[in-house]
């Protein structure tokens, strides 16, 4: 089977990329992912394809600079890090699928070697099982239908004379009378407005099928008298009526007896034990040889068509959990941009230098965040980041000029401008500046605040207009049921 040609192949792909990339991974700091395991064959499938990613790893090297704070080879690895889990749940999807159609495929084997049919239960109708009868390397479609289970029913006289009538009246069809039949019957299973359950058993099914189909290849002028024997039930009471039929014969191949032969005695098989849930079929019908077609391929097919789209649903969205990230930390900058310029004007204004000023709030955020446990604020984080350049001997131009980079929004960047101007030129008006910004970032911060009231607003709805629907539930039905009362 070709499930087994794909499983063996990424078996030894595994085993390969495992051997080629055995001590890669011993300080992954992703070891207690559950998908670690497939780590080794996800890097070795990643580096033959890379080329495909280098667009999308430029844009994902700039959101994990921005979110995990990294740089140079660091970057690199969590790059390749998340590219292996993308891919490892890829390998498990396809592993699984190919693991259940070959589990699928050898109980569809099993089921068609067994020849074991499970009827429906009783009140879900007839079951249609398609049956291929080969012979001799050729194989022959036919459907059987499967009764039911049948239990004990109740009295039913009142109704059967007017059901004879019914009969007598629809089961000729498109023909003149019982004498004279030249087109197919029609058997109605049901009379409408009544529980009666109607059967139609022609005597030989050599000239009538079981659907009322009239074979009338081998009637000649002198005709043939047949019967069929229609029954009424409803529950554990039964009447029969028998019907004589003429029909004119015609000549017939002896393919063609032998095949309605096979299937008189399949149904002869399938009538023997009405009451079993189960109807055992034999290997073999005259000369031919039975085959059961399940629904194994279409339920095969959708759980394939299930992993498939669950394992593509989470590969996309460790894509879209990376850009919610991103765009988190650019609200929460924002939100912090006032208070950031609130406390450069505070701390100019005392008379700290620039240098003094970023290592006063790096060192505020630190404190804060050992002693009071705060989640983690991607400005300060900047600052801070910016504290260490300066301890490392870096100019004061390039350290700001790094800052604007990192956080990549418009209105940093704005600012970090003024702080370069004013180192080169000396300007003493940057306080006076910064005090403009620091009112219209205020401002900027008031239609935030409002933005997000109305997005909660909007957020709110569907839970408002449920509760009125409950509400509404509650005053109306006490009344609907006065008024049917």
């Amino acid at each position: 089977m070709i499930e087994i040609l794909f499983l063996l192949i990424m078996i030894s792909i595994f085993y390969h990329s495992r051997q080629r990339n055995k001590g890669n991974w011993k300080e992954c700091s992703d070891e207690k992912n559950v998908l670690f395991f497939f780590y080794p064959m996800a890097f070795f499938l990643y580096t033959k394809i890379q080329f495909l990613f280098q667009k999308k790893d430029e844009k994902l090297k700039g959101q994990i600079r921005h979110l995990s704070f990294l740089e140079g080879q660091e970057i690199e690895r969590e790059v390749v890090l998340f590219r292996c889990k993308q891919f490892s749940i890829a390998i498990l999807v396809v592993f699984l699928c190919l693991l259940c159609s070959f589990a699928l495929s050898l109980k569809q084997e099993g089921e068609e070697q067994s020849l074991w049919i499970t009827r429906n239960s009783v009140g879900k109708g007839e079951k249609q099982v398609p049956i291929q009868l080969e012979k001799e390397g050729e194989k022959t479609e036919y459907v059987l239908m499967v009764g039911e289970q049948q239990y004990t029913k109740e009295q039913w006289e009142q109704q059967l004379e007017k059901a004879k009538r019914y009969v007598e009246k629809t089961m000729l069809g498109d023909n003149r009378s019982f004498d004279c039949v030249q087109s197919p019957l029609v058997f109605q299973k049901r009379m409408p407005d009544s529980a009666i359950k109607i059967t139609y058993t022609p005597k030989e099914h050599k000239w009538i099928e079981d659907t009322g189909n009239v074979r009338l290849e081998e009637v000649g002028e002198e005709g043939i008298i047949t019967e069929v024997i229609v029954e009424f039930q409803y529950q554990e009471k039964k009447a029969e009526v028998s019907y004589p039929i003429r029909l004119l014969p015609k000549e017939k191949t002896e393919e063609q007896r032998q095949y309605e032969t096979a299937i008189e005695q399949l149904k002869q098989e399938e009538q023997k034990n009405p009451y079993e849930e189960k109807v055992k079929l034999p290997d073999k019908v005259g000369d031919y040889i039975l085959h059961i077609s399940q629904n194994s391929k279409e339920n095969k097919k959708g759980i394939l068509l299930v992993f498939l789209l669950v394992g593509i649903f989470y590969v996309v969205r460790l894509e879209e959990a990376m850009k919610e990230k991103e765009k988190e930390r650019k609200e929460q900058l924002l939100k912090d941009y006032p208070e950031f310029i609130h406390q450069l004007v505070l701390l100019l204004g005392a008379g700290m230098t620039l240098k003094g000023v970023f290592t006063k709030i790096a060192k505020n955020y630190e404190q804060r965040k050992n002693v009071e446990n705060i989640p983690i604020r991607y400005l300060y984080e900047e600052v801070l980041l910016a504290v260490y350049e300066f301890q490392a001997g870096i100019s004061e131009e390039v350290v700001y000029r790094n800052f604007g980079m990192r956080v990549g929004i418009p209105i940093y960047k704005k600012v970090v401008e003024l702080l370069i101007q004013n180192l080169k030129k000396g300007t003493g008006d940057l306080l006076f500046m910064l005090q403009r910004e620091e009112n219209t970032a205020l401002e900027m911060r008031k239609e935030q605040a409002k933005r997000l009231g109305e997005e909660a607003g909007t957020k709110m709805l569907l839970p408002m207009i449920v509760l009125m629907g409950v509400v509404l539930l509650f005053i109306l039905y006490p009344a609907m049921v006065q008024f049917q009362i």
